[in-house]
């Protein structure tokens, strides 16, 4: 994980958190639900990245929200008879913007 994306990462929490100073208003938390897919790689990244904040901020509770998207749901059907983009992203992307969510890690795949 590179210092910049660690970086953003932690100003993120930070705000979370009501530390940051960004100028963002949020409520004071002490767990912070991280979304990921159920895919092996991306509960990997997900735990990378949440040790890595766990060890910066050992008393929040980071919290792993795994679940299984479009996308992993419909992997024989080719893609473009979905019609629609993200489909391994979006459900989580709907949590986020609920505030059900306060981070989604995706797997990153090189």
């Amino acid at each position: 994980m590179s210092s910049y994306v660690l970086a953003q990462i932690y100003q993120l929490v930070l705000n979370l958190v009501g530390g940051g100073g960004s100028g963002h208003v949020y409520p004071t938390r002490r767990i912070i639900r991280i979304g990921s897919r159920k895919s092996k790689l991306a509960l990997i990244q997900t735990h990378l990245v949440r040790d890595a904040l766990q060890a910066v901020y050992p008393d929040i509770n980071f919290e792993i929200i795994a679940m299984t998207t479009t996308g992993d749901n419909n992997q024989t059907k080719p893609l473009h008879s979905f019609g629609a983009k993200a489909l391994w992203t979006q459900e989580l992307e709907v949590l986020l913007l609920e505030d059900k969510l306060e981070m989604i890690v995706h797997s990153l795949k090189g």
